[in-house]
């Protein structure tokens, strides 16, 4: 899994990249089987897909869809069986670069529960779209486990969507009232939809979570026939420490270690400690132990109870509010991290589109050569091998003397020269060509 630096205060461990592959499913799971496959997807990219050595602890399971506080498996059981039997279509929307792809398969090839474990094995179909894909969604597994709805969580993948592609902390989107009603799954009139399902999810969002919205409707005359959604990420946004305390503890940065166990020096317990650090950020928790370290050389009388304090001070942030010189310095930072993960992006993709571009070379040259004979091969070889010892290739004389055609530079050499020869398609000869012919709907 590509790690994620989270900008909201989650710990990168319960934070995954959802395909918008499949969060545009076509498939009608309850609200605890869309949970669960969340949570699967996110397991399986922290395991790297490890077969039977990577289990998930069930316990771990029910925290993480918030049913921490039910003994009920067989509600998981049955999820589970839903999940392998299934169908899943992707790509619904047709929203990803590959809109001619369309694909059916179960997401789940099988499951066993045994001894408080779930070993289970996604369906290679899936494999490749999940731990590389195409376009990423940040879902928060805390954020999804406080839902009360199954709608609610739909229609905050397809808001998180929104954002991730747009890369924007302000967003209008409009969509067509059908295509709303396919993500939804929902095929009721519209003021049911309106008053059952978009005005519940849309205040359980912006109660719940890290995104504020607003809906609007676009009409055609008296029918409406589309809605618009106003989205704003939240400047300022922490989830509770009873919330934050659940999940992969186990797994802080080595800062958040750093700081949990500054704030255990003071006094707090391991479990609070662990959940101040996942929750707030580094910098309002240094502030704080600061504000409380200039508060005792006050008065060491006036803070009795240090832990109960700092815990307070970290909470309400009783620090002083920065200057604006501080705020300036803390924007600029934020754009320069913002601009340094633009260009690492903008080069990884880069870098895959060529890797993609010579492999498809690499095919089609032994399609090319199957075609030849076997004299043909021999000729192009010899004549390749007397151009090394002319020294036309002044560079691959030492290694054909030591290894001769299986020498990795020679032979690089030679295939190039034979892509020159035998590829002459514009696809096959330039990477933007091969882009424009592999995309059309983009080019």
């Amino acid at each position: 899994m590509t790690e994620l630096t989270p900008t909201e205060n989650l710990p990168a461990s319960e934070y995954y990249m959802k395909p918008t592959a499949t969060i545009h499913i076509g498939n009608n799971l309850t609200f605890i089987e869309r949970k669960l496959f969340n949570l699967l997807i996110w397991h399986s990219q922290v395991s790297r897909f490890t077969v039977n050595k990577e289990p998930l602890m069930f316990d771990e399971l029910m925290r993480l869809i918030g049913l921490d506080k039910s003994r009920n498996q067989k509600v998981i059981k049955d999820a589970l069986e839903t999940l392998v039997t299934s169908k899943i279509t992707w790509n619904t929307l047709e929203k990803d670069k590959s809109k001619n792809t369309w694909g059916v398969c179960t997401f789940l090839a099988g499951a066993e529960v045994r001894n408080g474990k779930l070993d289970y094995l996604v369906n290679p179909y899936l494999s490749d779209k999940i731990v590389s894909p195409i376009v990423y969604a940040k879902i928060q597994l805390l954020i999804q486990a406080q839902f009360r709805s199954k709608y609610t969580l739909i229609m905050y993948e397809f808001i998180i969507d929104e954002l991730s592609r747009k890369r924007e902390k302000t967003l209008k989107v409009e969509t067509e009232l059908e295509n709303l009603r396919k993500v939804l799954q929902y095929d009721g009139a519209y003021r049911s939809l309106n008053n059952d399902v978009l005005k519940p999810s849309i205040k359980e969002i912006n109660e719940k979570t890290d995104v504020e919205v607003s809906i609007d409707t676009v009409k055609k005359g008296r029918r409406v026939v589309g809605i618009v959604f106003e989205i704003n990420r939240k400047e300022q946004f922490q989830l509770s420490l009873e919330l934050a305390s659940r999940g992969l503890v186990d797994k802080l940065s080595e800062k958040q270690e750093q700081q949990k166990q500054l704030l255990i020096d003071y006094g707090i317990t391991e479990q609070k400690a662990t959940a101040i650090v996942l929750t707030y950020d580094s910098d309002r928790i240094q502030r704080n132990v600061n504000y409380l370290n200039q508060e005792r050389k006050k008065d060491k009388t006036k803070i009795r109870n240090v832990p109960a304090y700092l815990v307070k001070a970290i909470e309400l942030n009783y620090s002083p509010k920065p200057s604006i010189i501080e705020l300036k310095e803390v924007e600029r930072e934020n754009k320069l991290q913002e601009q340094k993960q633009a260009e690492a992006e903008k080069k990884q993709l880069v870098e895959e589109q060529e890797q993609q571009f010579q492999s498809y070379r690499d095919m089609r040259l032994q399609e090319e050569l199957s075609k030849k004979t076997k004299e043909w091969y021999e000729t192009r070889v010899e004549q390749f091998v007397q151009r090394i010892q002319q020294k036309k290739y002044p560079v691959l004389v030492m290694p054909y003397k030591r290894d001769g055609m299986d020498s990795k530079i020679v032979k690089a050499t030679f295939n190039s020269e034979l892509k020159t020869e035998l590829l002459s398609q514009p696809e096959e000869q330039s990477l933007e060509a091969y882009l424009a012919w592999a995309q059309p709907e983009e080019a």
